[in-house]
């Protein structure tokens, strides 16, 4: 089997809507040999260019023809395994907070890349502060770039009852999550008066961290697994009576691996380099 049959299955193998690039195929062979195959696969109708170096196997529609890809699967063939982020104004759009539909749909990574055209729309990909990727990979990721979007002055009870009746599964696991953690008495023991919290706080407290964020831009954040994406505790910065507080919660489960001094790390690196902090 040759190099271009094995990436012709891959590609079918992942089905029609696929959007992928070179880099995906290197493993098959070099990168010379990988040009040519999907070059070649371009002139033969299988797949198609968008631009050079990215390319999809389209979807057809009966009536419609040939479809544009998805936004989401251009801009995530781009970065690979990098963190990716809607714009605030993508963001709102996605939600249905905001009607206006922009022509250029702006995501955030670590990086920066080419646009592609998409029909009549355009992808870009564009490096962004830690700060605008807070929530990249969570369902609260689109949430918190809308809200710092739209503003303070324009979050009513309209948007927040819209955010409600559209809190994907991911979100409400991790209220669960959350809630569950809260109401362990070992892991509730050193906070405050080492009361635990009822489900109705939880949801209150993770509310609170939304408006927050909505507010003045950092809140506490969530701390997943990488490997499963579960929810095992929280870690960010807050403000009690104006003071500047910075904290980090596990669940039992997750205590004696490491990740409250990474936590730490992290919050000190967003809140001195990216916020800035470093007055207070």
């Amino acid at each position: 089997m040759t190099i271009q049959d094995r990436i012709r299955n891959r590609i079918k193998g992942r089905g029609r809507g696929a959007v992928f690039t070179p880099k995906d195929f290197l493993d098959l062979g070099r990168r010379a040999a990988v040009d040519q195959s999907l070059s070649r696969m371009v002139k033969d109708g299988t797949i198609r260019r968008l631009r050079r170096g990215v390319y999809d196997f389209p979807k057809k529609h009966p009536r419609l023809g040939v479809l544009s890809p998805d936004g989401d699967a251009v801009a995530r063939a781009l970065v690979g395994d990098a963190p990716l982020q809607l714009s605030g104004a993508a963001a709102a759009n996605a939600l249905g907070l905001s009607t206006q539909v922009p022509a250029r749909t702006i995501y955030y990574s670590d990086r920066s890349f080419k646009d592609v055209p998409v029909g009549n729309r355009v992808i870009s990909v564009r490096k962004a502060s830690p700060r605008q990727l807070a929530g990249a990979r969570r369902p609260s990721g689109p949430v918190l770039q809308a809200l710092r979007y739209l503003g303070k002055d324009r979050v009513d009870d309209g948007v927040v009852s819209t955010l409600r009746d559209r809190l994907s599964q991911p979100v409400k696991d991790d209220l669960e999550a959350y809630a569950e953690m809260t109401a362990d008495p070992e892991v509730m023991r050193y906070i405050a008066d080492g009361r635990t919290q009822s489900y109705p706080e939880a949801r209150a407290w993770v509310e609170g961290c939304i408006a927050q964020q909505a507010d003045i831009g950092y809140s506490r954040y969530a701390v997943v697994l990488k490997e499963s994406g579960n929810l095992i505790g929280f870690c960010g910065f807050a403000e009690f009576n104006g003071d500047l507080d910075f904290g980090w919660r596990l669940e039992r489960r997750s205590w004696h691996k490491g990740d409250q001094a990474g936590g730490r790390r992290m919050e000190l690196r967003l809140g001195m380099i990216d916020l800035p902090l470093s007055d207070r």
